[in-house]
């Protein structure tokens, strides 16, 4: 046939009432390389669902995925198709991944009446990238007014490159696209590139959790907005600059927690009664997390350096029933 895209060949098999070929041994495949000759690529019924590779048309996909090229099939996840090498010498009749846009020919497969196999099931697609499998059509998210910003430049600079992410999961971080699972969109272009993020702007009703693998895996780091976080990026194992590969951002409602700082003229070993302390001052913050005394001072600006103690008050809403561990990284002494 005259060549086509994967999806124009494969529709043009069903209108005769096939598929695009499929072979299940090297005797079936050699009667295609004889029709379409030795020195053409073409088209083969393979392709990508859900991480394997299948021939949609109920043909078992065993020995054709083992005929894989040298380094292939890829892991990019734009190949979906497959296509067979052209034969030369001293060369097997290996396969290789293809964009489903290229133009290759192709040949049609017809079964006998009730000779088909079953059609393999397929679950229903719940990510971007399996929706692009089934070939259909992902549109652009809609632009929010509420964004969390990821920056490749130390202090949230714009002339660097940079994301601006609504709520959304993102299994991976691109300056092309970033697929997002939750609501099944692309954002294009994105802006970011994985292990590139220094700092970070997370407004107030928003929360960001980065994670140094993709699709959400590896060690992670959660910030709750309204906060803005210049490198280094604070994370209980250090610093979390320049690591991030996969992100979520959720809605997250601001907390209220009130800060009261007392001093002491004698030196604190323990614990104190804050009864016995002179008060310093208060403030409310929407989360209790301080990287160093700076921060602190931000918020009180006659805090001491040393001999000091912190009361935080608040309420928690606890919206799912279960046992709950509270932790802290204070050197110093904390008590709940």
């Amino acid at each position: 046939m005259e060549p086509r895209s994967y999806p124009e060949a494969e529709a043009y098999c069903k209108s005769w009432g096939g598929d695009v070929f499929s072979f299940s041994s090297n005797s079936e495949f050699n009667i295609a390389r004889e029709v379409m000759g030795a020195n053409t690529k073409f088209w083969v019924g393979l392709q990508r669902r859900r991480s394997s590779w299948l021939f949609l048309d109920g043909a078992s996909p065993t020995f054709a995925t083992s005929r894989w090229g040298p380094g292939k099939p890829t892991a990019n996840g734009h190949d979906m198709c497959a296509a067979a090498y052209p034969k030369s010498y001293n060369q097997n009749n290996y396969l290789t991944d293809e964009g489903c846009n290229e133009v290759l020919p192709f040949m049609c497969k017809r079964y006998a009446p009730g000779k088909a196999p079953p059609a393999p099931e397929i679950p229903k697609a719940t990510s971007v990238a399996a929706m692009l499998e089934d070939g259909d059509t992902v549109g652009q998210c809609p632009s929010s007014a509420l964004t969390v910003g990821l920056y490749d430049g130390w202090t949230f600079e714009t002339n660097y490159d940079y994301a601006m992410l609504g709520v959304g999961d993102y299994p991976y971080l691109s300056k092309e696209h970033c697929d997002n699972d939750k609501d099944l969109c692309i954002v294009e272009p994105c802006g970011i590139k994985p292990n590139t993020i220094s700092s970070v702007k997370v407004p107030a009703g928003l929360a960001v959790t980065l994670y140094d693998r993709p699709n959400y895996q590896g060690e992670s780091v959660t910030y709750y907005g309204p906060r803005d976080l210049a490198r280094p990026l604070p994370a209980d194992s250090g610093a979390f600059s320049d690591k991030a590969e996969s992100v979520r951002v959720f809605h997250a409602p601001m907390s209220h927690w009130t800060m009261r700082v007392y001093k002491s003229t004698y030196s604190l070993d323990a614990m104190p009664s804050v009864g016995l302390l002179d008060p310093v001052g208060a403030f409310t913050t929407p989360w209790i997390w301080f990287t160093d005394q700076n921060e602190m001072k931000d918020k009180v600006a006659d805090l001491p350096n040393t001999n000091f103690a912190m009361v935080f008050t608040g309420n928690l809403k606890i919206e799912k029933p279960g046992r709950y561990t509270f932790c802290t990284r204070s050197d110093d002494g904390s008590r709940g």
